[in-house]
């Protein structure tokens, strides 16, 4: 059969959504089935190499929609007018209404990061938590949060020094396969009921993100992981205040294991290109940082700078 398909996504460096849109694209060309609108969330609308640019170079029509518009009965009667057989979701933020989701006559298919993490800052808490493996997941749309069936998964498992911009760049490339093998095969053709998810299995994260903030109070390894967590394409990275600048710290991060007596947060040893810090248990040594405007800088040389000598404390 030919198939109507509308696709929903995002902006804003998730650039899963448009490595699939464009797939998405290209498998269409040439064919009788039709994108026949783009929905972009609204809170990510209008970034360069954006998805309008996409759908605009392809003569794919768009639109931008609200959390607070995405199940307004205007807008639900707009996409039921357009009689879509199959909806796709990639990254798209917000949580559709029974009436929305019943709109496509054969299907509306997300997929889904970070099975089986659910909620706020996925990448962020597999790596503070320690995941040994991150999943990405082709499931149908339930009125839950990603808790339809599960049609199709991919993974890989998780390294030791893995930060945050290493495991979106895997992601990426598993979830575009995932999306090529499993999802356009099944435009036009039958498409299973699926696996049911055992939901009592699923780790949900709170309504809110993982503060990004460093404390020095903490311990040296969840200071660490913090600053690998953050080190993130769509993240600024572990924020720390000082002379009343935010400052955001990137790997490497070096945990030396030797205790102190030192209050935590006290300069230790201070040059342009390192600093080691005290932390809650050990010490702790910074390499590089940015600031606000992304500049980056040597942390030890913005200390200096800063008017900071060793036995300072940054707390």
């Amino acid at each position: 059969m030919n198939e109507r398909i509308l696709f929903w996504g995002r902006n804003k460096n998730y650039r899963i959504t448009h490595l699939c849109f464009n797939e998405l694209i290209k498998f269409v060309k040439n064919t009788q089935h039709k994108i026949v609108l783009t929905v972009v969330s609204d809170d990510h609308h209008g970034d360069p190499d954006s998805l309008e640019a996409l759908a605009d170079k392809n003569d794919i029509p768009w639109t931008s929609v609200s959390s607070n518009e995405v199940n307004d009965s205007v807008f639900i009667s707009r996409i039921a007018g357009l009689h879509p057989t199959m909806c796709i979701t990639v990254q798209f933020p917000k949580i559709f209404s029974e009436e929305l989701i019943n709109i496509p006559s054969r299907a509306n298919l997300n997929m889904h990061r970070g099975w089986p993490l659910r909620g706020a800052a996925i990448d962020e808490r597999a790596i503070i938590n320690k995941l040994d493996t991150y999943n990405i997941i082709l499931h149908h749309i339930s009125t839950g949060i990603d808790t339809g069936n599960i049609i199709g998964k991919a993974g890989f498992q998780l390294k030791d020094d893995e930060d945050g911009y290493s495991l979106v760049k895997k992601a990426d490339s598993t979830g575009l396969k995932l999306f090529a093998n499993n999802l356009l095969q099944l435009i036009g053709k039958k498409i299973p009921e699926g696996e049911k998810q055992v939901i009592e299995n699923t780790i949900y994260g709170s309504k809110v993100s993982i503060s990004n903030k460093i404390d020095f109070a903490d311990s040296s390894w969840k200071i660490e992981r913090l600053c690998r967590a953050f080190n993130h394409p769509r993240k600024l990275g572990a924020q720390k205040e000082i002379n009343n600048q935010k400052i955001f710290i990137m790997p490497p991060v070096k945990i030396i294991p030797e205790s102190h007596k030192e209050n935590p947060g006290t300069i230790l040893f201070l040059e342009n290109s390192s600093a080691i810090i005290t932390t809650g248990d050990y010490k702790i040594s910074f390499s590089k940082c940015h600031l606000e405007d992304k500049k980056t800088i040597l942390f030890g040389q913005f200390l200096i700078e800063n008017g900071f000598t060793t036995g300072d404390n940054l707390r």
